[in-house]
């Protein structure tokens, strides 16, 4: 029997430093029926050349050269055009085991599910952390899979350590000019998929490098992040009202990690946001405490 065809997706934005280990670890993948489609968001370096020059070489890779116009409207752009019966995105300036592919198809199959969600390592300078879930092997949908995802942290709420079915996104789409945009989207993926699994053997490197989303300090785009998790929290709570307390967890955090890069900024910031994250850890604390 044929192999499905899977659409990989990389959005590209100055990151000649890291790209040809992003691609090579995708074109080498022992999955090899892929459609992988290479989203040059204005790149000002020479990444989308680059992007060309890989082309050239593997005829399943196709380019998007467009203005630049965010993370969200690569792989935005990415899906109008994904020819493949399932979605996959990869970050480039990341790399993935050369079975990734491979192994989430398999749980996918197995489980005859619409989703499935490995493992991470995530690199710090010369450390690497594989996190505390490795050996989860979890079949749910609805109510039980978006709790699992909620309890996952940051290895749920990213898109790319994923697998779907490409009718997830038949009606969903990453918000645009919005940073942390997984989190905006990605309970409400997870609750549409009818049967999730989740293997959590980690496949997908996920770097951690200065001058990134998650690791630079105060600007006002970061408000994006409380943003992102009020939105979940806002879907948690009228469907699933029973794991409101867990999705505040993430809400809190979101408030103290953008209230501490305020707190140690050299500059001007928003004082009314400021005392609006004040207030809700002061009101909802309490809330996550009784849990």
């Amino acid at each position: 029997m044929d192999q499905p065809l899977i659409s990989v997706i990389v959005p590209v934005y100055r990151v000649e430093k890291y790209l040809d280990q992003c691609i090579s670890s995708i074109v080498s993948q022992t999955y090899q029926n892929l459609e992988i489609i290479l989203v040059d968001d204005g790149s000002p370096d020479h990444s989308g050349a680059m992007c060309d020059a890989w082309a050239k070489k593997d005829n399943r890779i196709r380019v998007i050269h467009q203005e630049n116009g965010g993370l969200s409207s690569a792989r935005n752009a990415g899906i109008r055009i994904a020819r493949g019966e399932y979605l996959g995105f990869v970050d480039s300036d990341d790399w993935i085991e050369p079975d990734m592919y491979a192994f989430l198809y398999a749980a996918l199959e197995k489980e005859t599910a619409d989703l499935a969600v490995c493992g991470v390592y995530t690199h710090k300078d010369s450390n690497v952390n594989v996190g505390s879930n490795a050996s989860l092997y979890l079949v749910q949908s609805g109510h039980d899979a978006v709790q699992t995802f909620l309890k996952l942290a940051s290895q749920g709420k990213v898109a790319w350590n994923k697998l779907y079915k490409r009718q997830l996104f038949s009606e969903i789409r990453f918000p645009e000019g919005r940073l942390w945009e997984d989190c905006f989207i990605m309970g409400q993926v997870i609750d549409t998929a009818e049967k999730v699994v989740y293997h959590m053997q980690p496949k997908y490197h996920y770097i951690l490098r200065p001058g990134s989303i998650t690791t630079a300090g105060y600007r006002p785009a970061l408000h994006d992040c409380v943003d992102a998790y009020l939105v979940l929290h806002q879907y948690v709570s009228q469907n699933y009202p029973d794991l409101t307390a867990l999705s505040l967890y993430g809400c809190l955090w979101a408030h103290f990690k953008v209230l501490d890069a305020m707190l140690l900024f050299n500059g001007p910031t928003d004082s009314s946001r400021r005392k609006e994250y004040i207030r809700f850890i002061r009101t909802n604390r309490k809330a996550v405490l009784h849990e």
